[in-house]
């Protein structure tokens, strides 16, 4: 694209903390790490944010974060444009300040602790012409992106938007579940514009079971039977893995990201490239994954199993009113599964980018205190691994998360292969 120029009011490096403004550390790694976390818990904590758009918002800050630091030490394509940078600037000025231009953006209440934030790491730069130039990458990379970004379907955290499941859907019509029977989460998602992928509708999946079918039959029984919260002849460990893969997408993947490179001791620049590849499938994987949810509108299982007044017409099932599911059950229709969706794309950045199946990586949860941390030695084993939690947690046909596993990889693959590719 278009060579841009660094623009040419530099904001001064040596800004003080003024008083009132939150006292704040660090999180630890390089610079590049230090703000993925910061921006993780920027998205993370504001209130009504949905994991699905949430990736938004990472990638959003992320491939700020990549212009920034391609634009300065080269090596890889840009996402969205190259910043004309003079030879002296300093990579971890621009990270800096590409990050907090974007986050401060699109989260304007939060600027007091990120401007803290940015003192604190500007700080630990030395002044002079280079830091100076650096936050001025930093600063017309972020413009690039909130600039390219624009109007691309987005709408506000917490924005509720109809939606009524098509007639195609049949007996098997998604409505809101219990306890709280909400609205649709993000039905808007599927009419963002893609980041990387041409359009959501090429990794649309084919349809749901239909409700005569065997395969119906077998997937119903089998979560009536295993993914019920009482009764279920899951074991405790199986229990305990359905309620790890319940935590924040966005932390526990960011997180692992972060691992990796720390892990294989990432320069800046790989590092920064595996953060925008990383949050950039998750969000085209959420976009896709989404997509096909409303397209079909296919029913829950509390809905099919437990609610009254509504059955599948086949006399192969039997209705369990008193079944209620191990997790509570999302509030978007159920196929294919965001989270296989999700899981099987992030699996394919690490074996994508480390070049090797066998991706050796120990996750995160806070929800289980017995067990904080899951290990996989192969990126197909934590694909195997999401299709039984989701199984068990009760919000999933078996069919649901092996789509989801199918379209998270695809999606992954088309990102690595289309985008963040070397120069020359």
């Amino acid at each position: 694209m278009t060579v841009l120029a660094v623009a040419a009011a530099v904001c001064l490096s040596t800004t003080p903390v003024a008083v009132g403004q939150p006292v704040v550390s660090l999180p630890p790694g390089n610079v590049a790490q230090q703000w993925n976390t910061i921006a993780q818990d920027t998205v993370v904590n504001t209130p009504g944010m949905f994991i699905n758009e949430g990736f938004l918002y990472m990638a959003y800050a992320q491939t700020a974060v990549y212009d920034a630091v391609t634009s300065i030490e080269g090596g890889y394509r840009p996402y969205a444009a190259k910043v004309a940078a003079p030879a002296d600037a300093s990579a971890d000025a621009a990270v800096v300040e590409a990050a907090y231009r974007t986050l401060t953006h699109y989260f304007p209440s939060q600027i007091s602790a990120l401007d803290a934030f940015r003192a604190e790491s500007l700080g630990l730069i030395s002044d002079g012409t280079p830091k100076d130039h650096g936050i001025a990458v930093g600063d017309a990379a972020a413009s690039n992106i909130i600039a390219v970004r624009a109007d691309d379907g987005r709408q506000p955290v917490g924005t509720i938007t109809p939606y009524t499941p098509p007639a195609s859907a049949g007996l098997a019509f998604w409505e809101p579940t219990p306890p709280g029977f909400l609205p649709p989460q993000t039905p808007w998602l599927k009419d963002v514009r893609p980041f990387v992928i041409p359009d959501a509708d090429r990794f649309l999946p084919g349809p749901p079971p239909a409700l005569d079918s065997q395969q119906w039959v077998e997937e119903y029984n089998e979560i009536l039977t295993w993914g019920r919260a009482t009764g279920s002849p899951r074991t405790q460990e199986q229990t305990n893995i359905a309620l790890f893969w319940s935590t924040n997408g966005v932390r526990q993947y960011n997180t692992a990201f972060r691992d990796v490179a720390t892990n294989h001791v990432l320069n800046l620049l790989q590092t920064a490239r595996l953060l925008a590849i990383g949050d950039i499938v998750a969000a085209d994987t959420q976009i896709a994954c989404f997509n096909a949810k409303y397209h079909y509108g296919f029913w829950r299982p509390v809905t099919a199993i437990a609610t009254a007044g509504r059955d599948d017409g086949n006399p192969a099932t039997v209705k369990d009113p008193t079944w209620t599911p191990t997790l509570t059950t999302p509030n978007h229709p159920e196929y294919p599964a965001a989270h296989g969706c999700l899981t099987s794309a992030m699996a394919e950045v690490f074996s994508g980018f480390l070049g090797t199946n066998r991706i050796d990586i120990t996750f995160t949860s806070t929800v289980v205190p017995t067990m904080p941390t899951r290990h996989f030695a192969r990126a197909n084993d934590l694909r195997a691994e999401i299709i039984e939690a989701r199984l068990w947690g009760g919000l999933h046909y078996r069919g649901s998360s092996v789509a989801g596993e199918v379209l998270g990889r695809s999606v992954g693959k088309y990102v690595l292969k289309h985008a963040f590719q070397p120069v020359g």
